[in-house]
C-alpha cells in the first residue's frame, strides 16, 4: 500500500510501535522518565518526585534547580495514569448533559470546566440525548476512567428497570471513590443540588392566572421524565387551587427541542375551536421558548387558521 506523506500510520511490530512517514519506519522518541529527570539533575529518583509533586519535604533550593531545569530541558511532562495509580486519584470529574448544543447545559458545562480548571482537575462532559440506553453506557464507560466526581446535569427517564441499572452502575462508582452528585430530581439515591420544578411550574402558572387567564396551555418537554412530570405537577397544582381543570387538550408535548416547541404549538392551534379566551399565545419551553411564539405567528399552511378568539389564552412549557 502506497504510503502519502502527510499520513501518519500506526504499527505494532514484536511489542514496538513505529510511525509510518512518506516511505520509511521511524521509531518514535523514547518517553521521558522521571528517571531520566534525576539522571539529568544528578538527584535521586525521590527528590525528583518531590519536588514535581510540591511534597512538604525538604530539598535544598540548588537541588530543586536542577531538577526544573532538567524538566524544562527534557520536556518532561508528568504521567497522569501513574499519578493517579499511585495517589488513587485521577483528577477527573465527569459530568453528564442531555445536549452539549443546549444553551442551558453548555452553560453548565463551562461553569463546571471553570471549577475544574481553577483547582487543578479536568472534566469530562459526555452528552446523554435523554436516550437512556446511551446514558447507561455513558455512566459505564466513566467506571474506566475512575472520576473523582460525577455530576448528573438533567432529569433521569422515570422508567423503573433504567433506575435500577443506574443505580448499580452508579454503586459501583461510589464503591471505587467518586462522590456523585445530581443538579436535578434523579432517583439513583444521590445527593442533589436542584431547583423545586414543581413550585417553579406552580408560580408561573398562578402568575399567567393572575392576569386573567383561564385557559392555560402547557407545552410539555419529555414523557416520562423528571423534570417534566414535577413541571406538569406544578402546572395542574396551580389550576387546581384556583378551580380550573387540568384539560388534557390544553397539552403538547415539545420534546425540549426548538422543532419540538414550534410543532407543540401547530399542534395547540390546530385544536382550533376547543381553544375560547381571549389575550395571547405566550410559548415558554425551557430555554427553547421561541419554539412557542413562532408557532403562534405561523401556525402553518392549514386552511382556516384560527382566529385570536379561538387561540389558547397562554402557553406554557416544562
Amino acid at each position: 500500500m502506497g504510503l502519502d506523506k502527510v499520513q501518519v500510520l500506526l504499527y505494532k511490530q514484536a511489542e514496538n510501535v513505529y510511525f509510518a512517514k512518506g516511505n520509511s519506519l521511524v521509531a518514535p522518541a523514547r518517553r521521558v522518565s522521571i528517571v531520566d529527570v534525576a539522571r539529568e539533575a544528578k538527584v535521586s529518583v525521590a527528590t525528583v518526585s518531590r519536588i514535581l509533586s510540591n511534597a512538604d519535604y525538604p530539598v535544598s533550593p540548588e537541588a530543586r534547580a536542577r531538577v526544573l531545569e532538567a524538566a524544562r530541558r527534557l520536556d518532561y511532562v508528568p504521567d497522569a495514569i501513574a499519578r493517579a495509580l499511585v495517589r488513587r486519584q485521577t483528577k477527573i470529574i465527569a459530568l453528564t448533559v442531555h445536549d452539549i448544543a443546549d444553551p442551558y447545559f453548555a452553560e453548565i458545562a463551562r461553569a463546571v470546566e471553570d471549577a475544574c480548571q481553577a483547582d487543578g482537575y479536568s472534566a469530562l462532559i459526555c452528552s446523554t440525548d435523554r436516550d437512556p440506553d446511551k446514558e447507561l453506557r455513558v455512566v459505564r464507560s466513566f467506571r474506566a476512567f475512575r472520576p473523582d466526581g460525577l455530576i448528573f446535569a438533567g432529569g433521569c427517564p422515570e422508567d423503573p428497570g433504567h433506575v435500577e441499572n443506574l443505580r448499580r452502575e452508579v454503586a459501583s462508582l461510589i464503591a471505587r471513590g467518586t462522590q456523585v452528585v445530581a443538579l436535578s430530581r434523579h432517583p439513583v439515591g444521590v445527593p442533589m443540588v436542584r431547583v423545586d420544578n414543581v413550585a417553579v411550574a406552580r408560580a408561573a402558572t398562578e402568575h399567567v392566572i393572575s392576569l386573567g387567564h383561564r385557559r392555560i396551555a402547557f407545552i410539555a418537554g419529555q414523557p416520562n421524565f423528571t423534570t417534566s412530570t414535577d413541571r406538569f405537577q406544578g402546572y395542574c397544582q396551580a389550576l387546581t387551587n384556583h378551580g380550573l381543570p387540568c384539560d388534557p387538550d390544553l397539552v403538547a408535548v415539545g420534546w425540549y427541542t426548538w422543532d419540538g416547541g414550534y410543532r407543540a404549538t401547530r399542534e395547540l392551534l390546530a385544536r382550533g375551536g376547543r381553544f375560547l379566551g381571549p389575550g395571547s399565545l405566550d410559548g415558554h419551553h425551557g430555554h427553547r421558548g421561541p419554539g412557542g411564539p413562532a408557532g403562534g405567528r405561523n401556525p402553518g399552511s392549514r386552511a382556516g387558521k384560527p382566529s385570536e378568539h379561538e387561540r389558547p389564552s397562554h402557553c406554557l412549557g416544562g
